[in-house]
């Protein structure tokens, strides 16, 4: 599709710059590709609902109508209801954005996983003699 590198460098712009999220409404980002998990993360933390694909990279914390809406990007009706109910519910968009910000909150950090990883391979390392 033509439209993808652009939107690409869209992504891309707006995740260097964050400041910008805070003048949108929602993330609609109905095209499931891998980099996909970088802006749902992105517009979660900074509390902003997000309209996404059941693509790569979502995280097992997303579940649709909790802190995201998920549609089928071929599915154009869905599509177009999630929009519209998003559009013309405010409490909904701040409950999204509320739910989503704290389910990016909760995840574990990357030092966390790291030390994680550090205390099972120091673990394992006592339990098996070299």
């Amino acid at each position: 599709m033509q439209y993808r590198p652009i939107v690409k460098r869209m992504l891309n712009f707006l995740l260097g710059n964050r400041a910008t999220w805070v003048y949108a409404a929602v993330l609609l980002y109905p095209d499931g590709v891998s980099w996909q998990r970088t802006a749902f993360s992105a517009a979660m933390g900074c509390g902003l609902p997000v309209i996404g694909n059941y693509g790569d990279g979502i995280p097992d914390d997303i579940e649709h109508g909790r802190n995201v809406f998920i549609v089928s990007d071929s599915n154009v009706e869905l599509l177009y209801q999630a929009i519209k109910t998003l559009s013309s519910d405010i409490d909904l968009r701040r409950e999204l954005g509320t739910t989503g910000r704290q389910t990016v909150l909760a995840r574990p950090t990357r030092e966390q996983i790291a030390q994680k990883h550090l205390e099972f391979y120091l673990a394992l390392k006592q339990e098996v003699p070299l």
